[in-house]
This record gives structure tokens, sequence and C-alpha cells, in this order.
């Protein structure tokens, strides 16, 4: 078993492997206990848009590596003939090769001269530090083991500071505000901050680098603030209390036994009573 610490070189099998809490499984949990139980039983899943961002992050943060590893092929439709006898072609040229389609292969290497034209973002990628660092750690209240998983970790802004890179339709700020309310990264800021002040106190910022997954992929960069991840930590002390409790009675419930009470949303019913 992985002790406690920072792990910068810790494979990606590994660390997705590992039974902790973490910020992708509290969100299951949030949405209720059974989901996260499915999860933890079927284990880790893969989806057109995972593979997507897997591979942009590869494309971005490890640009050598992406160019060494992967191939982007021709953007063909595999439901004709003749687009199965291209991607077969490409297939025979590149084998041992991860293969990347070619739509949205050229997104992600537009997508890396974006961010790498951002003088900002650019001084966050290519500065010193570490890629994917791995965390692990003992929440100090309820015990729960945790860990997270950060694309970047570095000084070059003069704080230490964690970096994630999100592919994102929206990377406004107003974009972005929502998005970090759906995706709980707020939550995940306090995982990262938190988690690594348990290892070895230190203040750190959390730094999210923001770019479009279509054009003009635009970028921005954004510092997490206190209010944000203040609310990231109750949200998560609440969910790890949570998580203990399921662990201890083996206890998954879903959305309740009974009948729930089913309610129009505040801005639905907002835009009725203009329109009324």
């Amino acid at each position: 078993m992985i002790d406690v610490g920072l792990h910068p070189q810790l494979d990606p099998e590994t660390y997705y492997g590992l039974p902790f809490a973490s910020n992708s499984r509290l969100s299951l949990l949030k949405k209720s206990p059974l989901h996260l139980r499915h999860a933890l039983d079927a284990g880790d899943f893969d989806t057109e848009a995972l593979r997507f961002g897997r591979d942009a992050h590869v494309c971005i943060l490890e640009p050598h590596r992406f160019d060494d590893e992967y191939a982007i092929g021709p953007d063909v439709k595999l439901n004709t003939g003749a687009g199965k006898e291209a991607w077969a072609q490409f297939e025979s040229e590149n084998e041992g090769k991860t293969l990347v389609r070619g739509g949205p292969g050229a997104d992600m290497l537009a997508m890396r001269r974006a961010v790498l034209a951002h003088p900002m973002a650019n001084t966050l990628l290519s500065g010193s530090g570490a890629n994917e660092l791995s965390l692990i750690w003992d929440d100090p209240t309820t015990g729960v083991r945790c860990k997270a998983r950060a694309d970047r970790f570095t000084a070059a802004a003069g704080v230490a500071s964690f970096v994630d890179l999100k592919g994102v339709r929206d990377a406004s700020p107003y974009g972005m505000s929502k998005a970090v309310a759906q995706y709980g990264w707020h939550r995940q800021a306090a995982m990262y901050i938190d988690g690594a002040f348990a290892i070895e106190p230190a203040n750190r910022w959390y730094i999210i680098i923001a770019v479009e997954k279509t054009p003009p992929y635009a970028v921005g960069v954004y510092e997490m603030n206190e209010e944000a991840i203040d609310a990231g930590r109750r949200e998560r002390d609440k969910l790890l209390k949570l998580w203990m409790q399921c662990h201890e009675r083996d206890e998954w419930p879903g959305y309740g036994d009974g009948i729930l009470d089913l309610n129009l949303p505040g801005w639905a019913i907002d835009n009725w009573e203009k329109i009324a």
C-alpha cells in the first residue's frame, strides 16, 4: 500500500487503483452513496470525453512525449468503407502508438498552441516544477485516507502553487464560475491545499489554466479565492463524514425509499413569472 506523502513518480494505474477518497469519488458520493459504491465495485471506466481530456493533458503538459508516443490520424468516418480503409492503413503505419482521431487531435494541438502563447500559462507550465504530483494523506478530522493528483506543482508564479489544466467549453470568468460549482473544483482546491498541508505545512495556491476545446481556443488563468476554497472545505468535510459512515456501516443508499418532493428550480420559476 502507498504511504502518506508526496509521490511525484507514481504511475497513473497505481494511483487510480488506490481505494482512497478523492474529489471525483466525493462527487459521486454527493450524488448518492449508491453511485459511489457502484463506481468502487465496477472500477475505472472510460468515455470519449475522458480520453480526450487525458490525451489533451499529455499533448499540453508533456509535448515531447505526445509527439513521440501519439499519432494523429485522418479525420474520417469509420462507418464508411473508405473511412475504415484509411483508418486501418493509419493503424498499420503507427503500431505501438496511441492513436487519436484527426478532428480531436487538431483541437489538442490548437489548445497547446493557445496555452503556450498565453504569457502566464506558459510561465506556469515551462518553469521549474513537477507534473502529475500525487498526494496521499489522512484527513485530520475523520481519519479517512485521501488522495489527489495535481496536473502540476510549481513556484513559477512566485508562490508554491498547484496548477490544474482544464479543457472547457467556456473559459470566461462567468463560464468558469459555473464550472467550478458544477464540477466541484473548489472542493478539489481544498483537497490539494489541505492535503499538502497535512503532509508538509506551508502556504500554497490553487490555479486553473482553462482553455476552450473549440475555436478560438481562448485561455484564462484563474486563482481560486479563499471564499471559494472555504466553501469547498465545508462540502468536503460533510462528504468525508458520510464516506466514513457508509464504510463503517456498509450502507449505500440511493435516493431514499419513500416519495420525494419534486419542485421546479428557482430560475425556472423566475423565468415563468417574467413571462406571465
